[in-house]
């Protein structure tokens, strides 16, 4: 156990660097040079020394992984901070930048020697994504597996079943052409599917695996498939279907539930989920002119309840997300309120409903958030370059992976658990510890 400062020291820190800037505030306009380089230099390893760190009372809810302090010890140093900080902005005298730098040192010594690690075992979090041209596996931030079969890889779906980890995706074999392609624990399980481009989603009943994905129906259109251990076992309605994808799918009960778009010979635009081999839909879904208006992206499926997030455009330039329940909309209103929106993930647990996403709110700035049952529970970024990529739960925590517009993070619940740089994080699976 390291020995812990009062927070009578960090207060002395604070009144340091209060005094120096009010000494900063007498000696405006004396026309001296002054370098500030250390004090900024200061400021920055002050703010680095709170990356990842949560706050808590006694560590007991926080990973043995992961540091924490007390509110009073966080909201002490960020005061620290921004005395500093106000330094920095005002000075005019070198006296009063080195005092305002020690005193941050000093602060800043404080806060480190009062982090310390949680008291709870994490889970093991494995993350699929892509490295360049490359798929690649993480378990616990640290790479398991990178396959680099064709000259392009790409991975859209990954599965964790006992001792066994399942991606699903795709790579292009130099000749132009995309083959179908399943992983197992890093080698092909599957090299490539009846008549599948890609693999979207993975599934797993007993010792029977399922793959849903999308193949050529002619030269220009597509059809959502689905496989059962690599062998043909559903291919979308053809009568009157123009083009067709497999949007998500979930195997429940012993049944496989697959959630397809499909765009009509009368350019009519419908969601439905069809229910194992049956091309007869369990539900369909329209927004009423059939106008392509209406996309779906996820798929939960909870004894006989049939969950659905989407979207709905409903004006010339408004889209909302939309959650359906069975033949319903879950809720009287979108979960979105901004111009543009998108679900990655949907997850339910219980009674209660997650979704993940994006919204963009205005010009080109998107929010990557969190909601449950139907209010926002998490904003974890925003920006330009920010997206969300997939979500899942495990004992009330809520694990997602996306983009800040810096690099690729995994969150829990609203905190950042670790990032990659030059990567692109786009499944996540979180299983207890064995």
């Amino acid at each position: 156990m390291k020995a812990k400062h009062g927070l009578l020291t960090g207060f002395a820190g604070i009144l340091i660097a209060a005094i120096t800037f009010i000494a900063a505030c007498d000696n405006l306009g004396t026309g001296e040079t002054v370098d500030k380089a250390a004090l900024k230099t200061a400021i920055d390893s002050a703010n680095s020394a709170k990356d990842g760190v949560e706050t808590s009372i006694d560590g007991a809810g926080i990973y043995t992984t992961v540091y924490w302090v007390t509110e009073d010890q966080l909201e002490t140093f960020n005061l620290a901070i921004s005395a500093a900080q106000a330094v920095y902005t005002a000075a005019s005298d070198q006296t009063s930048a080195d005092a305002a730098k020690t005193a941050l040192e000093s602060a800043t010594a404080v806060f480190v020697d009062q982090k310390q690690y949680g008291s709870l075992t994490p889970p093991d979090i494995y993350v699929a994504g892509q490295a360049g041209t490359a798929i690649k596996l993480w378990k616990n931030n640290i790479p398991v597996h990178t396959i680099n079969d064709g000259n392009y890889n790409w991975v859209e779906d990954l599965l964790v079943s006992g001792a066994n980890v399942y991606l699903a995706g795709s790579v292009n074999d130099g000749a132009g052409n995309s083959v179908a392609r399943v992983w197992k624990n890093g080698l092909a399980l599957y090299s490539s599917l009846p008549g599948g481009e890609s693999a979207s989603v993975t599934g797993i009943n007993g010792s029977d695996i399922y793959v849903g994905g999308i193949g050529p129906a002619d030269e220009y259109n597509y059809t959502g498939m689905v496989w059962k251990n690599g062998a043909s076992y559903f291919t979308f309605p053809a009568e009157d279907v123009l083009t067709s994808s497999l949007r998500d799918m979930a195997v429940s009960g012993g049944n496989v539930y697959s959630l397809g778009l499909e765009v009509t010979t009368s350019q009519e635009t419908w969601l439905r989920v069809y229910k194992n081999s049956s091309s007869t839909p369990l539900y369909s879904y329209t927004d009423g002119d059939g106008d392509g208006h209406i996309q779906g992206s996820a798929l939960a499926v909870i004894g006989n309840d049939v969950f659905i997030a989407g979207t709905e455009k409903i004006a010339a330039d408004k889209t909302v997300i939309k959650v359906w329940k069975n033949d319903a909309e879950l809720y009287p209103y979108p979960l979105t309120t901004g111009y543009n929106a998108y679900p990655c993930a949907m997850e339910v647990i219980g009674t209660d409903v997650y979704v993940a996403g994006w919204e963009m709110l205005y010009g080109n700035q998107r929010e990557f958030k969190i909601w449950k049952n139907g209010s926002v529970l998490y904003t974890l970024a925003k920006g330009e370059d920010v997206y969300g990529a997939d979500m899942t739960i495990l004992d009330g925590d809520v694990f997602t992976v996306g983009t800040d517009g810096v690099s690729a993070k995994v969150w829990r619940n609203s905190s950042v658990l670790y990032s990659q740089q030059n990567a692109e994080f786009r499944r996540i699976v979180v299983k207890a510890a064995q």
